[in-house]
């Protein structure tokens, strides 16, 4: 058998750690050889696509002239501005597709409320909201993924609970969690025409014991403790809290020792602003001049935000009533005295 010459027993010994070195280093510099070989390459076709791509622009610029290259750019702009809009449509054909499915299929609860119908609905007005309403959420503490928990937010003198439906969407993506209620004006709640789609979409009527029922559940509720109160308001006295026609709610909570946290919101009373009232029925510039266009926001700035929660003790409401109130007062002052307009928020 053949042995190579480092295997050589008759090989001197100093020979041959010096020959293993060489090959080595041979080997060492057949690897950079191959690595300068490979760069060379890449960078010479780097520089051939280069020399294309300012020769196909130089060449299109001499070509064309400026209004061939304006009505291009035009052409461009308006062919992706058409595929947005389609994909748009499409997303918004497949939520209220989604919707009207929910809705012929109803998934009740002994209570009426259907989880099904409420996240394909929130999943439609999530992208509406930001888009119309230009809604920003800002949370100054993270909102638990599970456990009660209730968060007190002030209202407009509009009777339809539309913003506490914004606010339930918002809040549910923000926590990742689908057991958002809301509490709200029971006159609304339970009127013929909108019992059975309210208590579907998790909105109950805010009556004593509600929210001690649904906190006992473990789920997160969004209520609007001015209640009736807050429809008596003038336009003038936007973001200024009535007195708290639903006190009840709050010490509730309170006895069941789970968390009252004060929240505000801020750009619903210009997007709904309540000028007078015939007969009860509020009016607005577009309502009811405007029939059912009339119940749509103005596309105005909406901005929410979640504060920290206040201290109680788990016993009498008063103390925890005080403070809530004024943190949620805060909270709408400060928002209130940060935007820029009513526009952009």
């Amino acid at each position: 058998m053949r042995r190579n010459a480092s295997q050589n027993p008759d090989m001197p010994r100093a020979q041959r750690p010096a020959r293993a070195e060489d090959a080595r280093a041979t080997g060492a510099s057949d690897a950079r050889s191959e690595v300068e070989r490979l760069e060379d390459g890449l960078t010479k076709r780097l520089k051939h696509l280069e020399r294309q791509v300012v020769g196909e622009i130089i060449d299109d610029a001499r070509t064309r002239g400026s209004v061939s290259q304006f009505l291009a750019d035009v052409t461009n702009e308006a062919r992706d501005a058409g595929s947005r809009l389609w994909r748009s449509f499409s997303d918004t054909r497949t939520r209220a597709l989604r919707v009207a499915e929910a809705w012929r299929s109803p998934h009740t609860d002994e209570s009426g409320f259907d989880e099904r119908l409420l996240e394909a609905f929130a999943e439609a007005l999530r992208p509406a909201a930001r888009g119309w309403l230009g809604l920003k959420l800002r949370t100054d503490i993270p909102l638990p993924q599970k456990g009660a928990i209730l968060i007190a937010f002030n209202r407009s003198a509009w009777p339809l609970p539309l913003e506490a439906m914004v606010l339930s969407a918002a809040v549910s993506e923000r926590a990742r969690r689908r057991d958002v209620h809301v509490l709200w004006d029971p006159s609304v709640v339970d009127s013929r025409a909108l019992r059975r789609l309210m208590r579907r979409l998790g909105v109950s009527a805010a009556v004593p014991g509600a929210a001690r029922a649904l906190l006992e559940k473990g789920a997160l509720v969004l209520c609007f403790p001015e209640g009736n109160a807050a429809r008596e308001k003038r336009y003038a006295e936007r973001y200024r809290l009535a007195r708290f026609a639903d006190d009840f709610l709050i010490g509730e909570a309170c006895a069941a020792g789970v968390p009252v946290v004060p929240g505000g919101i801020v750009g619903h009373e210009e997007s709904f602003p309540v000028l007078g009232r015939i007969a009860g029925m509020p009016l607005t510039p577009m309502f009811p001049l405007g029939g059912v266009l009339g119940l749509v926001p103005l596309p105005l700035g909406w901005k929410v935000r979640i504060g920290v929660p206040v201290p109680h003790d788990g016993g009498a409401a008063g103390d925890a009533l005080d403070a809530l109130r004024g943190h949620i007062q805060a909270i709408i002052g400060e928002m209130v005295s940060e935007r820029r307009s009513i526009v952009r928020g």
